[in-house]
């Protein structure tokens, strides 16, 4: 799996796509510098890469908000199957945040932070039983540096219950039909606009109006 991530303005003449196929130290250094770019330009108005907290501003508001607040401590459960260490996923974390600003709205980033922080503290169990389990749990996971039969198995129930989700919400969408008045105001307006049409315009809509009186 890869991340595509940051559009990097060169001289406002184009943008760079960087692609991420791994949370490593490389990502993590280019996660602090683009932290510190959107600190430079006002995005980030408090808080360090290295800090439990980060305050951001929205640009259409001008809000301040808190969007992280990493809680709790180790968790020896989770970090086992991850296959990482607890400071380990939390920079993962940060640097996954961090490539997606400017492309996921600021409370949605917030919704995501708090899957991560239950993530953390969940389980191998747990994390397969999670009900608001999404495509972000999943990449992060992918994204995390190494890899272990337990977290790889961890992935793939949760792709599989994913798509077994959308087939279920797929089959279960059934056609709403308009009230049946609707029907009867179309068909007065149809045959009131049938009887005053002139020529052309009975040529054009024919195809409709004869679609309509055969079904």
């Amino acid at each position: 799996m890869a991340l595509t991530v940051f559009r990097e303005e060169i001289e406002a003449d184009y943008s760079r796509y960087l692609s991420i196929s791994e949370l490593d130290k490389n990502a993590i250094v280019r996660a602090r510098e683009i932290f510190d770019g959107y600190k430079k330009r006002g995005v980030i108005v408090s808080g360090e890469f290295d800090d439990m907290s980060w305050t951001f501003t929205n640009e259409t508001k001008n809000v301040g908000l808190t969007l992280f607040t990493f809680e709790g401590g180790t968790n020896k459960a989770a970090m086992s199957w991850i296959g990482c260490t607890y400071r380990q996923f939390v920079l993962c974390v940060k640097a996954y945040i961090v490539f997606h600003l400017g492309e996921i709205s600021l409370t949605s980033l917030q919704a995501i932070n708090r899957r991560f922080i239950r993530l953390a503290l969940a389980s191998r169990e747990e994390t397969v039983g999670m009900v608001d389990c999404d495509a972000h749990i999943i990449a992060l996971l992918q994204l995390i540096s190494g890899g272990n039969e337990a977290r790889d198995g961890v992935i793939e129930e949760l792709e599989e219950k994913i798509e077994r989700n959308a087939r279920n919400k797929k089959k279960g969408k059934q056609r709403r039909l308009a009230d049946f008045r609707a029907y009867l105001r179309f068909q007065d307006a149809m045959t009131e606009f049938w009887r005053t049409a002139d020529k052309r315009q009975k040529l054009f809509y024919f195809p409709l109006y004869f679609w309509w009186n055969l079904t």
